[in-house]
């Protein structure tokens, strides 16, 4: 009988250590439970929700978990207040517990399979809130325990949890001044096993934490705050100001030249071509310059400021504005800053056209500003525009057609669909071998006497579900990059100076473009 009850001890023992474990086996290992087939059912809605109301519990229980969050918050992996759950799940805390562990006091070992599966990238975002009420910076681990929303897809509002009051709704025109955490999709990071060639993921990968056979990176390296950058200054253009920049110095001289006279400023950018006396026009040639690359200097949000805001907070998940604390508006608070998407539809010379995709990012303040508003109402919104330094591409008219396509979205999913769509182009036909440079050149400013080279291009689309599109400029090798702009001073008098085409914008945005020297 002694012999029969140890050994009956040892397989409890054996049972309960494979239960404990089973969470981290391989997630494509075929393991059912007793509600594998409900978990499957699941949405993300669903699955984000159950996640969040076990989260409150263990948030209200823990305070190491607390700790956990905060420091993990703090870092700022992706420039966000942004948490993976995948990455700190198997974290050992000071008490000797884990994040996972916790869980499964209240979540079913196969539902958090299902995160892996469905949600990867699910992600605990701790706010920046109004009045200094709470932030991951202000945030006493000790004292404050926080409620839980879940950003959504699928309806107004957004669903709350708390630990003491259970499940409630936060209005979509409120932004709460209490500690509470979001749960949400990230958009900056993604499982490379999902990252499709749709989406074209260009990012580095996250250093794996957990016992998740994932691997996460980023959508684009614009969003990898793990490394260090080289950051130059910003272009800023202001009144009354003529220092250019060094990197801009060849764009303002291309201005000068072109001043008074009919040409491109590209063609002296990139080509070092101008005119020159006694020398006909169609005769002047050069060799591409590939110190200089278009970038993106400028960006402004256009309208009426809160009809835009509701174009790229349109989901049920995104709250609007309806009051500001101070003179700054809190904009989106479940999501931090704003992703912006940029599709440049370049046409290649070796017939096979593709979107160049990259990203840019901006907080709510970079867009937004709020000012007087009227009797003791709410500070009225206003709009302001971002310098940016975003590099494109060398616009060599060799490879690429004189005119691009720039579209922007603001991003709110990772799910892409790919097709194709053809067209017909032209490209420059005066670039071409030259014998006694031994070099390709443009030969003649502009197009110069030779006939334009007609193509049919074959172009690759990729759509992002659930982004919100701004619309598209044209972007032409032969546009001034500085145009003269005149206003009258506070003493009536004229003010002409130089400033960066306003040209490239649509309803909802303008972008400031320039070639940069690298």
């Amino acid at each position: 009988m002694k012999v029969l009850a140890q050994i009956m001890v040892v397989s409890i023992l054996l049972c309960g250590t494979l239960f404990i474990s089973s969470c981290t086996d391989d997630i494509s290992s075929d393991k059912s439970g007793p509600s594998s087939s409900s978990v499957v059912e699941k949405t993300n809605t669903e699955i984000k929700k159950e996640f969040g109301v076990a989260l409150a519990k263990v948030l209200a229980e823990s305070t190491p978990v607390r700790e956990l969050i905060k420091k993990e918050a703090l870092e700022k992996i992706d420039y966000d207040y942004d948490v993976l759950y995948l990455l700190i799940k198997d974290d050992v805390l000071s008490d000797s517990t884990t994040l996972e562990g916790l869980l499964l006091e209240y979540l079913d070992c196969n539902f958090l399979k299902l995160i892996e599966n469905k949600i990867p990238n699910l992600t605990i975002f701790v706010p920046e809130l109004p009045n200094n009420s709470f932030s991951a910076e202000l945030w006493d681990v000790e004292a404050d325990i926080p409620d839980v929303g879940i950003r959504t897809f699928d309806q107004d509002g957004v669903p709350a949890y708390s630990a003491q009051k259970g499940e409630y709704i936060i209005n979509s025109f409120e932004v709460p001044e209490y500690p509470i955490v979001v749960i949400k999709e990230n958009e900056r990071i993604i499982a490379e096993n999902m990252a499709t060639k749709s989406l074209g993921v260009h990012g580095e990968s996250l250093k794996k934490r957990s016992s998740s056979n994932l691997t996460l990176a980023f959508i684009d390296d614009e969003f990898n705050n793990l490394k260090e950058k080289n950051v130059s200054s910003t272009l800023r253009i202001g009144r009354g100001d003529d220092k250019v920049p060094h990197n801009y110095e060849k764009a303002k001289e291309a201005y000068n030249i072109y001043k008074n006279i009919d040409g491109w400023h590209r063609d002296y950018v990139y080509y070092n071509l101008k005119p020159e006396a006694g020398i006909p026009r169609d005769s002047i040639k050069g060799p591409f310059i590939y110190e200089t690359k278009e970038c993106i200097v400028g960006f402004e949000l256009l309208g009426d400021p809160e009809e835009v805001l509701a174009q790229i907070s349109d989901q049920g998940r995104d709250p609007k504005i309806d009051s500001y604390s101070g003179r700054r508006p809190y904009i989106s608070w479940t999501e931090g800053e704003f992703e912006f998407l940029v599709k440049i539809n370049l046409g290649s010379i070796s017939l096979v056209g593709s979107d160049l995709n990259t990203y840019f990012r901006a907080k709510g303040d970079d867009l937004f500003q709020g000012g007087p508003g009227s009797g003791h109402g709410p500070i009225k919104l206003g709009l302001k525009k971002m310098d940016l330094k975003l590099p494109l591409f060398e616009w060599n008219l060799e490879n690429y057609t004189p005119t691009v396509k720039i579209a922007i979205e603001e991003v709110d999913n990772t799910e892409t669909i790919k097709n194709t769509q053809t067209t017909t182009v032209e490209f420059a036909g005066n670039i071409g071998y030259d014998i006694s440079s031994g070099t390709t050149v443009k030969k003649g400013l502009k197009f110069g006497a030779s006939a334009k080279k007609s193509h049919t291009i074959g172009y690759e689309i990729s759509t992002t579900i659930g982004n919100d599109e701004l619309g598209e400029v044209v972007v032409n090798f032969g546009d001034p990059i500085f145009v003269e702009s005149s206003y009258v001073d506070r003493q009536g008098n004229t003010i002409v100076e130089s400033v960066l085409n306003p040209k490239y914008y649509t309803g909802y945005y303008r972008l400031y473009i320039a070639p940069e020297a690298m």
